[in-house]
């Protein structure tokens, strides 16, 4: 039977050592860089985030998501009227819409930094009288309009929202439930 001798480890040569510390270079200086990018996109957000007294991207959006939500149900109301929201569309944008629109209900609490804005389409209701008049209901349209947030400075922590409604809300279809 034959012994097999096992040589010793002698460690490495000095050509895989070279490779060795080029490839720890190269892995450190790529690391180094790209955090030094990133880190770069925090700081922004951080900066809005302290400026504008911000929750955090998803959470302000969520906030005004609610709010819009609120805002649509009382606009599409039969009792809010066209004219009255023809007014509020004449009036601009607001960074404080409860009070500029004088709408009732529950206030929301908003994020700073947005602008919030309500516009129509081209999609322009019939007058409510039309609705009654049974010789123009076949042609008595609902209107379509828009509801939208933009930042009043655009970042990647402040992204513009919209909602889409019609109005008044008894003649619009409601396709969820089919």
């Amino acid at each position: 039977m034959k012994i097999v001798e096992h040589k010793k480890n002698q460690g490495m040569a000095l050509p895989e050592v070279i490779v060795a510390v080029i490839m720890l270079a190269a892995f450190t200086g790529i690391f180094v860089t790209m955090t030094e990018y990133i880190s770069k996109f925090f700081k922004l957000t951080e900066d809005y985030s302290k400026a504008n007294k911000s929750s955090g991207l998803l959470i302000d959006q969520h906030k005004i998501r609610i709010a819009m939500d609120s805002w649509v149900d009382i606009f599409s109301q039969v009792g809010y009227s066209k004219s009255d929201l023809k007014e509020i569309v004449k009036l601009g944008c607001s960074n404080i819409p409860y009070i500029d629109w004088d709408l009732p209900g529950e206030r929301h609490e908003l994020p700073n930094g947005y602008q919030f804005c309500v516009g129509g389409t081209r999609f322009d209701e019939s007058n409510i009288l039309d609705w009654y008049d049974l010789t123009k209901k076949k042609t008595a349209k609902p209107g379509i309009y828009v509801i939208y947030a933009k930042p009043l400075k655009a970042s990647n922590a402040a992204l513009p929202l919209r909602r889409v409604f019609c109005r008044p809300k008894p003649y619009c279809i409601d396709t969820s439930s089919q």
